[in-house]
């Protein structure tokens, strides 16, 4: 059987589905793009009328060459992406006092953890947050990954939280402000420590007055400036 019409079919969904994928993960304002629409509407309906599983389950009979670039057949690729994209067209229209923080839910931007003890009862955990894009120390994880490490070193203990930016090292302001605020809502939610007490080496200026070349668009300092916001709530309960 001629499976040429599939190949084509993939082969076109992929250029859709990686041009949607990094337009919601490093530009969701080009969402409203009409071309970027266009090729989302495609991909809703090739997942929606049964074009996709078709794609798929001749995929899995390993009728497809193996060599074929084909990650919107994933399992939860598309469902994952169709759900990122509402999370992140929320984000930009809902008001800012109640934006969802689901948009960099999975992972987050993350160096080294190191814990001390202060005494018999206390530790101090350091957690150096980054962009991996400024330096190759910070790594992509996985925030129910890092809220494990942190479990691990100090169960029912009090701590000192301290997040840092790596010294000399340039940071991504917005990715910055997405760890931290996303580490404190998760360990406040699994109650991991006895007390919390959040430090940065941040100054109040880059975090209240930050310099806008640190973003990518005004509409990520718009979210900074939110997250800042939420933060300084969540820190103060």
């Amino acid at each position: 059987m001629n499976f040429s019409e599939n190949i084509q079919r993939i082969k076109q969904m992929e250029i859709y589905y990686d041009t949607v994928f990094n337009a919601v993960h490093n530009a969701p304002e080009m969402l409203d793009d009409e071309h970027i629409s266009a090729m989302l509407e495609k991909l809703t309906d090739y997942y929606d009328n049964g074009q996709w599983m078709q794609d798929y389950q001749v995929d899995e009979r390993g009728e497809i060459p193996k060599n074929l670039k084909r990650g919107v057949l994933a399992q939860d690729a598309m469902h994952d992406l169709l759900h990122d994209v509402d999370e992140a067209k929320k984000l930009i229209t809902a008001p800012f006092d109640d934006l969802p923080i689901i948009f960099y839910n999975r992972y987050i931007e993350i160096g080294d953890i190191k814990s001390f003890d202060k005494d018999a009862h206390n530790k101090t955990i350091e957690i150096y947050v980054g962009s991996a894009i400024f330096n190759k120390s910070i790594k992509r994880r996985s925030v129910v990954s890092v809220l494990n490490e942190i479990e691990k070193i100090c169960k029912d203990k009090k701590a000192e939280l301290v997040f840092k930016s790596c010294e000399g090292g340039k940071w991504d302001a917005l990715d910055w402000a997405h760890s931290v605020y996303l580490i404190i809502c998760g360990a406040m939610e699994r109650n991991i420590f006895g007390s919390l007490i959040v430090y940065t080496n941040k100054t109040v200026d880059e975090l209240s007055n930050p310099d806008i070349k640190n973003f990518r668009s005004e509409q990520d300092l718009r979210r900074f400036q939110n997250i800042i916001r939420l933060a300084e709530k969540v820190i103060t309960l």
